[in-house]
Order: C-alpha cells, then structure tokens, then sequence
C-alpha cells in the first residue's frame, strides 16, 4: 500500500544540524507514535525498487512532507558534509538525550558546551570527555577552519601519517588522543610563512627537510622519521609545483598546493636562484623509511593527494583517472588500475620513462635522436616538431624531408633503426634518374606489358621487391621481382632448367633416350615430361637389360647408366 503523501504528520519534529534523513524520519515516526522502521518501509513503497540512489531520494521525499520541512533542506545539508568521511553522532547533551545521526562531516570533532568528543567513530550515548589539550585544539581547529586552511582531504592525509607512527594502520581515524597532534600540524603546514621557508627554491631539499625535522619537533617532541617521512612525502606535488613555476614549466597547481593554500605564483619567474636546480629524483633519497606494503608505498610516493575522498594510503584500484608523479618528477595521468598492473611488472607507470609518449627536454625525438629532427619535415607533419614526438618506438608515420630536398613518410620507429631517404637509397623511384629504364635498360626490355598493365619500368627500381611479370627473348613468361633480376643476375628460369616447361625443357623433349628408361610404376605420378635434365632428385630407371636402379637426372645426363651392367 502507497503510503499517503498529502499532508504532514501532526507532530513535527525539529530537524537538527546536519542530520541526516535516516535519523529524522526515525525520530519523526516515533514522535507520532509510529514504528522506528516507518521511514524506511515508506520509502521502499514509494520508490518500488531495491536500488539505494531512489530508496534516499524517497526517503527524504517522504520526510521533508511528512514533516513539513523545506524542499531540498536534506540536500543542502548533504552538500556540506564529506562523502569520504563516516556519519557521526550529535552530542547526546545537545540532542536532550535523543540519538541524533548526522552526515559525516569536518566541521567539529568536539562539543565545547558540554566537553565531550564528537568526533566520528562515537557511539549515540558514548560521553567521551575531553582534556585541555584537545579543548585547546578544537578552538585552533575551528580559527583554521573559518579560515579555510584544513580542509577534510588535509586532516585526513595528517591522522593517517600520526597513526602510522602510533602504530596504527592507514586509517583517517580522529580520536582524543591524535587530534592535537593532527591539528598541530595542519596549522604548521597551512602557515604561510612557513611554506615561504620550506618550499624555498634557493635552499636544497636537504636544507628543507632539516626544517621539516625541527618544525616537527618542535610540535610533537620524538616523533622520529615516521611522521617527518609522512609529510615529506605529501608535500612532493607542492616542490615541484614551484620548481614547475620557477622553470616556466606549463602544469597546472597540483590538489596538494590547492589544499595547502600555497600559491605557487608567488616564485613564477623568479631570478633569484642562484644556482642549478637539483635533480628532483633527489628529492626521495631523504626518505628514512618506506612502507611495507607496495601498493600503499607507491601510492604515497607517486600520486598526489586530494584526489578523491580517500586518503593516498587506502587508494583501491579502480578505473578513475589520477595524476601522478614519478620518481624523476614527471607528471602524469593514468588510470589506478594501470598503475596497479605497472607495479605488479616491476614499473612504476610514467609513460615519459618508459620512452611512450614524449616529454620535451627529456625524451623527445629532439633530444635522444637530433640527426632525424634535422630531417624532420616543417610544415607537413600538422604542427607537430621533433621536441614533441619520441624517436625510437614511436610506429605513428610522419613526413620527412632529406637533404637532398626527397618528401615521404615513414615512422621513427624505423627511422631510428637506420632507415634512411628511400629515394636515395634506391628503394623508391625516381623517373628519369633511379628508374630500372635508366639504371638496366636490357633488363627493362624484358619487360611483360602484357601482364604488368599500366605499371612501367621507369616507375619501378632495379632493388625492387614487387613481383612483376617478364618475358624472355625465347618467349617464355615468368614472374619474379626486379631485385631478383639485378642483384643476383637471375634471368629466364625456363632457359636456366630451373624451371620445366612441357615440349620445351622437359627431360622427354631434351633428352628423348634418357626417358625411354624411365621405370614405369616406381616413380608414382612423377613422369619425364615433369622434370628436367639438370635435376638433381633421385628416380628409378629400368635398362635395356631388365635392371631396375636408382640415380639422380642429371648424373643419368652426364652418362651415368645401370650400376649392374657396369659392374659397380
């Protein structure tokens, strides 16, 4: 039975902050005497499906009429609250003793009314004092928060790299005892003056990472290589956001440097470093520890955070598209399965390393084979250059030009392996000058124009390898290419025996008494009309005398006779 959708229940029911429709339409039914369960088998009758997308869009449909509620008052609230993150419980003291659910959110892990913890992970009726110390850093949680610098993808990375070091898994857990520390840290990084200092490009990344160790220890005393290694690792994407702004390097602000707050505009162009910038690929040799697991370890190393609403460490394969950088600090984008599968080859994925796409300065066709970028054709290829194109591998066809003012296409792939102007070399014709017509006249008169149609020899050359038709100057016709002809001197293969043809060269027309010994049944279907005199297979043969042997055609043409009757 469709349950009715005309009018309010008389007893309305306040909806509370960031509540969410599971726990208000509970807590409706039971103010109107209902069954806690009537939300939920009200929305399974109106949306007639087993699917969740149209069970909470029936749910809230029911609740928001049910108790006179707002249009789209869910939907706002959803908007402001974290997908990524679990549904919380409100404060009990604050709810007046009702078990009130709210969307997972970042807005507060604490009730500073009534001193509890309200973090994520606490039961309805689970009071959880809290100390000075994670008092005071709920009021520094919420200034930072006003004032945009934590938002949930940065607290989350910071509570997996703080759990890590106490032992725990990779999990963005909040509680009391972590929450400091955590928030600590979002207000070091978030710093503007600080990021000044640490992302200087003037200083090394040995220099930067002393300043880490000590702003670390400074907040959290003994905290060791584990956190410091967390965060090293996380701010990766940031150096080589200002290393990219520095060098005039066209990529976009990475998410880390969104979440940090940290304009890297603030070092485009800047004149003031000194000195060569270091391989960035040294950047992960400060690293004092590594995670055992690969697929976490390469996660954390390689993909930059913010992407999704999971942090780095409890990435899943799947089919989404994510940036990475890799080890020598190329970005890219692949899907996490493809890394995934790199990793399980031993790879760590970047397609600029692996030589299959090309990156300018690194491993375009400019830089690893400049002597084919000379011959690189300038206006043919669709604006494509060398300093965009990979050499070897790349099997894509482009056009070329040679000195010598030759066009054609072909690709890198084989021009790196030594493919050269095939004009030049012959392989490809050029009438008048490297035509068969001009370079072997006497062979192009062989030429079949019967059989070979419009093809002429002045469009073919002598290194050919298309087969064409010819005719000797005996008549006889024959196919084979014309480097067949020119190279190895092959002519007719009739006039050569190399070839039988019947009434012309077959043993029984060029040597008449020689088949008339032919054995009549032991040679099968093989007759003298079906070979020639130079063969030199074996048959049997029968002599005048009654003998039956075996011998090769042509050691019977160079007078061999019965081995009985010689008495061999």
């Amino acid at each position: 039975m469709v349950p009715d959708m005309s009018r309010a229940f008389p007893v309305k029911v306040r909806r509370r902050h960031l509540e969410t429709p599971e726990s208000y339409g509970r807590r409706l039914a039971l103010a109107n005497g209902l069954p806690a369960d009537s939300s939920i088998k009200a929305a399974r009758q109106l949306a007639a499906t087993s699917k969740a997308a149209a069970l909470r869009i029936a749910l809230v449909q029911w609740c928001e009429i049910k108790g006179d509620l707002r249009n789209g008052q869910f939907e706002g609230q959803a908007r402001r609250a974290d997908e990524g993150l679990p549904v919380r419980s409100m404060c009990h003291l604050c709810a007046r003793g009702e078990r009130v659910e709210q969307f997972g959110h970042g807005e507060s892990y604490a009730c500073l009314r009534h001193g509890v913890w309200t973090g994520p992970q606490t039961g309805p009726h689970l009071l959880i004092p809290i100390d000075d110390r994670v008092r005071a850093a709920e009021l520094r949680y919420r200034r930072l928060r006003r004032a945009g610098r934590v938002p949930n993808a940065l607290v989350k990375e910071l509570a997996v790299i703080v759990n890590r070091h106490d032992g725990g898994l990779a999990d963005p857990k909040l509680d009391t005892g972590n929450y400091s520390t955590v928030v600590d840290l979002a207000n070091l990084l978030t710093n503007r003056s600080f990021q000044r200092t640490l992302l200087n490009p003037r200083r090394t990344f040995a220099q930067a990472r002393t300043t880490l160790e000590e702003a670390v220890a400074a907040l959290r005393p003994g905290s060791g290589s584990v956190v410091v290694d967390g965060i090293w690792r996380l701010l990766r994407p940031a150096f080589l956001t200002v290393r990219d702004a520095i060098e005039n390097q066209n990529h976009p602000a990475s998410t880390i440097c969104q979440i940090l707050g940290v304009a890297s505009a603030h070092w485009a162009g800047t004149a003031e470093v000194q000195r060569p910038l270091e391989p960035f690929g040294r950047y992960l040799e400060l690293l004092e520890s590594s995670l055992a697991e690969p697929w976490s370890n390469v996660c954390e190393l390689t993909l930059v955070a913010g992407q999704s609403d999971r942090p780095r460490a409890a990435s899943k394969q799947s089919a989404e598209m994510a940036t990475f950088i890799c080890k020598q600090g190329h970005w890219h984008q692949r899907t996490l399965n493809t890394m995934f599968s790199a990793l399980k080859r031993g790879r760590d994925g970047c397609p600029y390393c692996a030589g299959v796409q090309a990156l300018a300065g690194f491993n375009s066709m400019a830089e690893t084979h400049p002597s084919l970028a000379r011959q690189w054709h300038p206006s043919l290829n669709a604006g494509k250059s060398p300093s965009n194109v990979s050499g070897a591998g790349n099997s894509r066809s482009y056009w070329w030009i040679c000195p010598s003012g030759h066009e054609w296409q072909a690709t890198p792939n084989n021009r790196a392996k030594g493919r050269g102007c095939p004009y030049c070399s012959g392989r490809r014709c050029i009438p008048g000058v490297t035509s068969l017509d001009v370079t072997h006249p006497k062979i192009a008169s062989e030429w079949n124009h019967r059989l070979n149609g419009s093809l002429l020899p002045s469009e073919v050359t002598a290194g050919s390898s298309l087969k064409v038709d010819w005719i000797c100057p005996k008549g006889h016709e024959y196919r084979t290419a014309p480097g067949a002809r020119t190279g190895n001197g092959r002519g007719c293969p009739v006039c050569a025996n190399l070839s039988v043809r019947k009434g012309v060269n077959d043993l029984a027309t060029s040597h008449p008494h020689l088949a008339a010994q032919w054995h009549p049944s032991l040679n099968g279907a093989v007759t003298p009309e079906s070979v020639v005199a130079g063969s030199g297979t074996k048959y049997y043969w029968h002599c005048p005398a009654g003998h039956a042997y075996l011998s090769a055609v042509y050691s019977r043409k160079n007078g061999r006779g019965c081995p009985a009757c010689a008495g061999r």
